[in-house]
């Protein structure tokens, strides 16, 4: 009879094959050193099916178990994501095995503050910051297997628990983009207080908001909230100096802006760009998250006489300064203009605007 690949159950298989597996179950076992025989066990769990039918059941919580022995929380964290990638692949109703992985990580989180953690990084001339994005990767994957068909209440109780954790910054922007967007948006307040009571010694509180932005940029918060959300992300994404850094946040927030305010606040956040863009012309190192917002405001305004009446648009496009980059802008804005201006217009400010952008177009015809 031909079985499937998952059509059969241990009943189905021969003595021959079950000997041939647990064989290679012994020879796993011999393994002294811990890490390597954890991650060759976790590569053939899927092989725990030929032996019993609770095989998978019983193995996880030892493997979890097993994690636990590893010294380094670094080396452990990835361990755990890679178990819980495993698990969700051969048994995604087994949630439970997750929950416990990700309780472990929060308990080993205490080690990265001991001594000999920081005796590590001294010695290898690491920054805390930089160690503490080492785990994100991670803690990333670990809560998306969580958060896969979770129930509020589970993703509540792991919200509340990272808040009690040191470092939980770290934590904190991990589960912001690894739980659904629904679920952040509607608890966007209760995450902006999270924020600000971070250390931001370990994680900069920039990266935290641009964080809660792509969660704002797929589902809408509540609207007596919104003005309020967008004043507390921008009160800080614009204290941010590094002008890369700056534009990263910015850009993401430019969407939240032109979807739920007028071109008053689109055009407050222009000039806030311009500000921090034109200095040391740090413009010349960020076009293609400078394109990104043009492509923003265009998808969501589509009355050209408020876009080119808006003070700081037309001064934003001056930031093109690239010839190959200011063409393909133009272009973009022809192209939307096209597609959305379907009545004749005499207005004076998009005919002197569209004329511009026409004349760079055709300037750079050779």
């Amino acid at each position: 009879m031909a079985i499937g690949e998952d059509s059969f159950t241990a009943e189905d298989v021969n003595d021959t094959a079950k000997e041939t597996c647990l064989n290679w179950f012994f020879k796993i076992a011999s393994i002294r050193e811990l890490l390597p025989r954890l991650y060759v066990e976790t590569a053939i769990l899927k092989c725990n099916n030929f032996l019993s039918k609770l095989g998978v059941q019983e193995t996880l919580p030892r493997l979890t178990a097993m994690v636990r022995g590893i010294g380094d929380p670094l080396v452990a964290s990835y361990a755990r994501a890679y178990l819980c990638r495993v698990g969700m692949e051969v048994a995604p109703h087994l949630k439970e095995s997750l929950n416990a992985n990700f309780f472990d990580l929060l308990t080993t989180f205490r080690q990265i503050s001991g001594d000999t953690v920081q005796k590590q990084l001294h010695i290898q001339r690491v920054e805390v910051p930089v160690y503490l994005t080492l785990y994100s990767p991670a803690i990333n994957w670990i809560l998306q297997c969580i958060a896969y068909r979770a129930p509020e209440q589970l993703l509540t109780e792991m919200m509340e628990r990272c808040k009690m954790m040191a470092n939980n910054a770290l934590l904190l922007n991990s589960i912001m983009r690894a739980f659904r967007p629904e679920f952040v948006a509607t608890r966007a307040t209760d995450f902006i207080s999270m924020i600000k009571d971070c250390d931001e010694s370990g994680f900069p509180k920039h990266l935290l908001y641009r964080s809660l932005g792509r969660s704002l940029a797929c589902a809408d918060p509540p609207e007596s909230e919104r003005l309020t959300i967008l004043n507390d992300a921008w009160k800080v994404i614009t204290k941010v100096r590094n002008p890369q850094d700056y534009m990263n946040c910015a850009e993401i927030w430019v969407e939240f802006t032109c979807r739920h305010f007028t071109k008053r606040e689109v055009n407050t956040v222009l000039a806030d760009i311009i500000k921090h863009m034109t200095p040391d012309r740090a413009f010349e190192d960020a076009y293609p998250q400078l394109q990104s917002v043009i492509r923003k405001i265009l998808t969501y305004f589509h009355d050209f006489s408020a876009l080119f009446s808006m003070e700081r648009f037309l001064p934003f496009l001056d930031m093109f300064q690239k010839d190959s980059v200011r063409v393909e802008v133009c272009k973009f804005i022809m192209e939307v203009f096209i597609k959305h201006q379907l009545e004749l217009t005499r207005d004076p400010v998009i005919l002197n605007a569209m004329l511009h952008i026409c004349k760079t177009m055709h300037d750079s015809v050779k």
